[in-house]
């Protein structure tokens, strides 16, 4: 829940204090959430893309997991100065 509720910084503390993110569902919660930053964060820490799977399966429509996907592909490409 911390990729919901807090900011890139937390997250590292969390993780210099022995969090996990391997299974954890926080890529899935940070994209869901609209955290952006989070996701990134989460990304550039080599969290697994494939994550996605871990969406429990009443939420997994198409428009739901392209939603998710969607959020995932925009931290995904580098950001334009202009």
């Amino acid at each position: 829940m911390a990729s919901q509720n807090s900011n890139p910084e937390m997250l590292e503390i969390l993780l210099e204090h022995g969090a996990l993110l391997k299974g954890s569902g926080a890529l899935v919660i940070a994209a869901k959430s609209g955290k952006l930053a989070n996701v990134r964060f989460l990304l550039a820490r080599g969290i697994d893309i494939n994550e996605l799977s871990m969406v429990q399966p009443d939420q997994r429509s198409s428009a739901h997991l392209m939603t998710l996907e969607s959020c995932i592909s925009r931290c995904l490409l580098p950001l334009n100065p202009y």
